[in-house]
């Protein structure tokens, strides 16, 4: 990790964490520049080593949030660096705050479909259709609640009725996604 030096006082340096976090997880626009405009102001020190300050805390937010830091991780890191005590605490303060919402911002930006929201379904004994008089069959009911995430008139309900094999169908698809998924998560 680079030098976690700054040097900006307690409020100017909480307001830089905030400025860097808009900038990379809110969209805002948020330039390095107006950053060392607004804080750095007065200071004795050159335009590069203002951006490598601000760059290396820039660093840190990203790698901490993309690979979804925990508390505890975030406060190893700043406990293995150069970090200034008073900078330590408010930069663990922040993290432990911002957290959360950090990640569901990321999470927000990643997702371009609607989102299963709710599961429902039942079994129910199909008597009779148009065609037979008398079938005697199981199938299931289900129900799916969408969440229209980007686009909120999508959200809705999904109804469908499925018989034995579709219902293994569906199953052994289910099955295959979640290999899939442990295979990429190992």
């Amino acid at each position: 990790m680079a030098s976690l030096l700054c040097s900006l006082e307690g409020k100017s340096f909480q307001l830089l964490l905030n400025g860097l976090s808009k900038k990379l997880f809110y969209g805002e626009d948020v330039s390095i520049e107006y950053l060392a405009e607004q804080l750095y102001t007065g200071m004795e020190l050159e335009g590069a080593e203002v951006r490598a300050q601000i760059k290396s805390y820039e660093k840190l937010l990203r790698v901490a949030a993309f690979n979804n830091w925990d508390v505890s991780k975030f406060e190893e890191v700043l406990n293995s660096s150069n970090i200034s005590p008073a900078h330590f605490r408010t930069a663990l303060s922040f993290w432990t705050n911002e957290r959360e919402k950090i990640h569901n911002s990321i999470l927000r930006g990643c997702t371009w479909n609607n989102k299963l929201k709710q599961l429902s379904w039942r079994v129910d004994m199909k008597a009779a259709s148009k065609n037979m008089p008398e079938i005697n069959e199981p199938v299931a009911m289900i129900e799916f609640g969408m969440d229209g995430e980007l686009n909120k008139e999508e959200s809705g309900v999904v109804r469908c009725e499925l018989n034995r094999t579709k219902v293994g169908e569906i199953l052994g698809t289910l099955e295959e996604i979640q290999r899939k998924i442990d295979t990429l998560s190992a």
